[in-house]
């Protein structure tokens, strides 16, 4: 028994965030899940994200009554600080929840919640790429072995960091962190679903995305972007 959270390990599961959403339905406390594979991952918007042996598949769900803003962006930064602190690599971030190492994506955050009456049930996914045969251009991987005393401590050490953004005790300067490790500060990039064009220069106060095109701020709360250079 972790302190503050229950904690399910599994060789194979379907999905992470499904066993995750199953487990916390009768719980009071927090929820963590690890398995070693997936077989039915997903990422944003239903994309299928392949969870084969020598990666993390994760998930942490809580109860909560309000939606908390910028979910996926602050999980991202407590991801990527827990990678640093743990296996000593320098994650980047992208907008809103990709994990970049060396130019590849090699993890991302899924937000998920289901409303029960008053209550909310919500579900942070984390995908991380430890050692990975790629089979596909854009996929990466931090090129460490999945040894499970250095998994365990990084479960740890992020679920702590997800237990605080849950309790709304997260650092309240998460921003300028996130723009600090941010992959494409002050450059352009395309909005996947409008196609348009526009300089990246920060975030908004619930983690939409801030560009400017012909001298004009634009705020895009819902999208993905491509970024030219990575994969």
């Amino acid at each position: 028994m972790h302190k503050g959270f229950d904690f399910y390990k599994y060789k194979v599961v379907g999905s992470t965030n499904d066993v995750c959403f199953e487990k916390i339905k009768n719980k009071k406390s927090k929820v963590v899940i690890f398995a070693e594979e997936q077989t039915a991952g997903r990422g944003r918007n239903n994309k299928k994200w392949q969870s084969p042996k020598g990666n993390i598949s994760y998930s942490f769900g809580f109860k909560n009554k309000q939606t908390l803003k910028a979910l996926s962006l602050q999980a991202g930064l407590c991801v990527r600080d827990c990678l640093k602190e743990i296996y000593s690599v320098d994650v980047k971030l992208k907008w809103p929840n990709d994990l970049i190492f060396k130019s590849k994506k090699i993890g991302g955050i899924l937000i998920e919640s289901k409303t029960f009456g008053m209550q909310k049930h919500t579900v942070i996914g984390v995908g991380i790429n430890l050692k990975i045969k790629s089979e596909e251009s854009h996929w990466g991987d931090i090129n460490k072995k999945q040894e499970y005393k250095k998994i365990e401590s990084f479960i740890i050490l992020l679920t702590n960091r997800l237990i605080n953004i849950a309790d709304g005790k997260f650092n309240v300067g998460w921003t300028n962190d996130w723009l600090n490790n941010c992959v494409h500060m002050n450059k352009d990039v395309q909005i996947e679903n409008t196609k348009e064009k526009l300089k990246f220069i920060g975030l908004g106060e619930n983690g939409e995305l801030i560009g400017l095109k012909n001298g004009v701020h634009h705020k895009i709360f819902e999208s993905s972007i491509k970024v030219e250079g990575l994969y």
